[in-house]
């Protein structure tokens, strides 16, 4: 039921855009959808396969960007555990077999054992790039989906403008209404794209951050294995007094 929903607002915010164009006509939902698409052209059928393509790379990546998948509670106090026990293999081993961001990030820190705390964090860093690249790598579509619907839909009002105004050439302005009727359907392209293009940046952008929030407690953990490493073994910082500090 809610794989439908996107779609269920995508009709449902083109019927309110264009059921004033109908005046008081008594029209359902699928009939006004049917009607602009047949008014729009065939343009109107590229824009929605547009529209599918961004909404399927939007729901792959709703469920695939949540935090159970990419910091398991416990991974964490695994590995802690088998590194207690002196067990580095298996901290490793489970580390390697979590396959999400933060296994990956604890594989990175895990596999450089023994060196110091800045290659660690350097390691830690490098590592979560890559990932950040690899979970952008299907957001992308949606960005590019939303950026060429607003323009095809403008590429099918220009088309319908020209058809528009090559009748009036050729029948005259006798009969305007029947002129400013081909304006307005020529317009539902744009409108349509608009929807689309609104939809999709707003998925986009909290995709994004979603992205960016993972990361960042990704690295919070991970620096923090790191910090539980090193931080007792560091020689406490001296502050030299300087000259005549006693006297003073």
């Amino acid at each position: 039921m809610k794989n439908h929903l996107p779609r269920r607002w995508l009709v449902l915010a083109l019927f309110a855009a264009v059921a004033p164009a109908f005046g008081g006509e008594d029209l359902s939902a699928v009939a006004v959808v049917k009607e602009v698409f047949v008014a729009g052209g065939s343009l109107m059928w590229v824009l929605l396969l547009t529209s599918m393509v961004g909404l399927t790379f939007a729901l792959e990546r709703v469920c695939g960007l949540t935090l159970k998948k990419h910091l398991p509670r416990d991974l964490v106090a695994q590995v802690e555990a088998a590194r207690a026990r002196h067990d580095f293999d298996r901290a490793l081993g489970v580390a390697q077999a979590s396959a999400t961001t933060l296994g990956r990030a604890l594989t990175a820190i895990l596999s450089r054992r023994g060196e110091s705390r800045r290659e660690l964090e350097t390691a830690v860093q490098e590592e979560l790039e890559r990932a950040l690249w690899d979970e952008r790598r299907n957001i992308r579509p949606i960005g590019v989906a939303a950026t060429l619907a607003p323009m095809l839909g403008l590429l099918g009002t220009v088309m319908g403008l020209i058809e528009a105004f090559r009748r009036a050439a050729e029948s005259g302005m006798g009969n305007p209404s029947l002129f400013a009727g081909g304006i307005y359907q020529a317009l539902y392209t744009t409108a349509f794209g608009l929807i689309i293009a609104l939809f999709l940046l707003l998925i986009f952008h909290v995709l994004r951050g979603r992205v960016e929030k993972i990361m960042r407690l990704t690295e919070d953990r991970a620096l923090a294995v790191i910090h539980r490493d090193f931080y007792e073994s560091e020689p406490a910082t001296v502050v030299a007094e300087p000259d005549g500090a006693e006297a003073a």
